[in-house]
């Protein structure tokens, strides 16, 4: 009986060698079922998205460089230092004329 069972399935097993485009998709369906219990495929699509996000991040650094570097070409001029210095330290060109005006306090009702 055990004879005559295991007769049955290696002659079964035969006649799936015997047929290329079955033991084809057997391959790929233990080649496939393999990258997904090994986590591969997954770690795949991780890189993938890795790579837009690295390639966006990229794009936006260097069109923050560029403008860095405009920056710095516009610092180097006079002109530019000179309303700097106007602008941060409240200086005054030659013959710009200069307001000064005290602080007025508001009287309390009481006085």
């Amino acid at each position: 009986m055990v004879v005559k069972s295991l007769s049955s399935f290696f002659h079964a097993i035969n006649r799936f060698i015997h047929s290329p485009i079955k033991v084809l998709y057997l391959c790929f369906g233990l080649t496939f079922f393999s990258l997904i219990v090994d986590g591969t495929l997954y770690r795949l699509w991780g890189l993938h998205r890795k790579i837009n996000t690295t390639e966006s991040n990229t794009s936006k650094l260097g069109a923050e460089s560029l403008m860095i570097q405009n920056k710095i070409s516009q610092a180097k001029l006079p002109a530019f230092i000179e309303n700097e210095a106007r602008r941060r330290f409240e200086f005054a060109g030659k013959g710009e004329l200069v307001f000064v005006f005290s602080k007025s306090y508001e009287k309390s009702p009481s006085e």
